[in-house]
């Protein structure tokens, strides 16, 4: 199965479900609704939507799945797509819409996992993974906050509330001795003139 190429695979259409695409900009579900009702009893429309911020409010992203009761139903809304099916809305003008039978959506593969990633030395069993490294710039005293590193956190906590003090200080002390030159070389530039 996973020889397979996708050129190899042959796609599988959901017989009852039609896709809907190059739908107007500010086609509502309803005009949707509306416009494929005529060939037949829909069970399900998914119109999916995102919110716009210039006209806040929710509107269509350009698509939809039409699912219809019957298969014969979804098969004449693609007949009449194919032959040119048109939707105007208030903000477009007249638009051709894309309309096909959907696609069967496969459930992804999980991959494998390597067989060997960073950080293992190769001692691991068969389905156990890999160790994780230790993160850069990490000390060897410092324990997980999970482990009571929670105290370690506090400690350099305090001791930066204690030199932001420190350095508050000097500033202080700083900023007067500069007020007190400034004020002696006023003095000496007033007595010189």
């Amino acid at each position: 199965m996973g020889d397979a190429t996708k050129a190899d695979e042959v796609e599988e259409f959901d017989q009852g479900r039609v896709f809907v695409g190059a739908l107007p900009r500010g086609t509502e579900e309803s005009e949707v609704r509306q416009q494929f009702e005529q060939y037949g009893e829909i069970a399900d429309l998914t119109f999916p939507t995102r919110y716009d911020r210039k006209l806040e409010k929710k509107r269509g992203i350009g698509y939809a799945f039409v699912r219809y009761a019957d298969t014969n139903d979804a098969q004449k809304a693609v007949d009449a797509g194919s032959g040119g099916l048109y939707l105007t809305t208030d903000e477009t003008k007249e638009k051709q819409l894309v309309v096909q039978l959907a696609k069967v959506q496969k459930p992804r593969e999980r991959k494998a996992p390597a067989e060997a990633g960073a950080g293992d030395d190769g001692d691991a069993e068969a389905g156990d993974r890999p160790k994780r490294r230790r993160r850069r710039g990490r000390k060897a005293g410092y324990e997980d906050e999970d482990a009571g590193g929670n105290a370690d956190y506090q400690k350099i906590y305090q001791a930066i509330q204690s030199n932001f003090g420190r350095m508050t200080a000097e500033i202080k002390r700083l900023t007067e001795k500069v007020a007190a030159l400034e004020a002696k070389i006023g003095d000496n530039t007033a007595t010189d003139l």
